[in-house]
């Protein structure tokens, strides 16, 4: 990773970040060893876009609710820092869309009954309609 040879803790972060990210889908879905390199790949993709792109906003939107808390935000202030945390939310949910639709393509009926056996929030009625 290029992004490592310099900053030794972002690189530790990062590695541990798309570890664990890894770890926690492929507990849920049991990837085959073809989707395993794809999957990572996918979400190394994801972090280097993130990184490169969002970062500094969240960095210019906290210094600007820092400087809302030295003063006294109104109710309307509250509500625009709301919808800049939504948009920004919604820019992450839009950024991730392809890569779960691509997942879902690339998935195999091994996967869906890992998912099914796996998921927390499965319930008798709601394993019948996966």
């Amino acid at each position: 990773m290029p992004f490592c040879s310099q900053r030794a803790v972002p690189c530790a972060w990062l590695i541990t970040t798309l570890t664990l990210l890894y770890w926690w889908l492929d507990a849920y879905v049991d990837f085959d060893s073809e989707q395993k390199a794809d999957v990572k790949q996918d979400i190394g993709e994801f972090f280097r876009w993130h990184r490169k792109t969002q970062l500094q906003d969240y960095v210019q939107f906290l210094q600007k609710a820092q400087q809302q808390l030295r003063g006294n935000p109104t109710q309307a202030d509250l509500m625009a820092d709301y919808v800049d945390i939504r948009d920004r939310t919604e820019a992450l949910l839009l950024r991730s869309a392809p890569i779960l639709r691509t997942w879902r393509y690339r998935s195999s009926p091994s996967n869906w009954r890992a998912w099914r056996r796996n998921s927390p929030r499965t319930t008798p009625s709601s394993a019948k309609r996966i």
